[in-house]
C-alpha cells in the first residue's frame, strides 16, 4: 500500500490513462485505480488544457445562448409595443459560435499557463498527479473568471 505516490515509482507497463479517467483515488489501491495517476509532464499539461477548454467553452456557450435568447425576446417585445419592426437577421445565430470560439481560446491560454505551472510544481516535487487535479483547476479557473467579471467583486478580491 502506497502512502506517497511518487513519479519515481512508475508502475511496470504504465500507459497514460484515456482523457477523462476520473476515478476516485482515495482508499483504493487496486491496479485499476493506480492508472488514475499522471506520471508524465506532457500528460499533466494536456489534461489541464483539455479540462480548461471544456469548462471555458461550455460557460461561454451558455452565455452565447442566453445572449441570443435575449435578442429574440427584445425583438418580440418591440413588435408587441408597436415600435418599428427591427429584423434580427443572422446576428443571434452568429453570436453563439463566436462566444464558444472565444471561450475555447481563453480556455486554451488559461489551461496552458496553469498546466505549465502545475507540471513544474509536480515535477519539482517528484510527484504523480491524480486525474482530478486538472479537473479541479479547470473548474477553479472558470469560477474565478466568472467572479472577476463583475466590477465590484474584482475590487473586493
Amino acid at each position: 500500500m502506497y502512502f506517497f505516490v511518487s513519479s519515481q515509482n512508475l508502475p511496470m507497463g504504465y500507459e497514460a490513462p484515456p482523457f477523462p479517467s476520473l476515478f476516485w483515488p482515495a482508499g483504493a489501491f487496486t491496479s485499476r485505480f493506480q492508472s488514475a495517476y499522471l506520471y508524465y509532464s506532457s500528460d499533466m499539461w494536456t489534461f489541464t488544457v483539455w479540462w480548461s477548454m471544456i469548462f471555458f467553452g461550455s460557460a461561454y456557450f451558455m452565455a452565447g445562448v442566453w445572449s441570443g435568447l435575449t435578442m429574440f425576446v427584445q425583438s418580440y417585445r418591440q413588435v408587441r409595443v408597436g415600435a418599428r419592426k427591427r429584423t434580427l437577421g443572422w446576428r443571434p445565430f452568429f453570436i453563439v459560435p463566436t462566444y464558444f470560439v472565444i471561450g475555447s481560446i481563453q480556455g486554451l491560454l488559461s489551461g496552458a499557463l496553469v498546466g505549465l505551472i502545475l507540471m513544474l510544481i509536480y515535477k519539482a516535487g517528484s510527484l504523480a498527479m491524480s486525474t482530478w487535479i486538472p479537473f479541479c483547476w479547470g473548474m477553479a479557473s472558470i469560477l474565478y473568471h466568472i467572479c472577476s467579471s463583475y466590477s465590484t467583486s474584482l475590487s473586493i478580491m
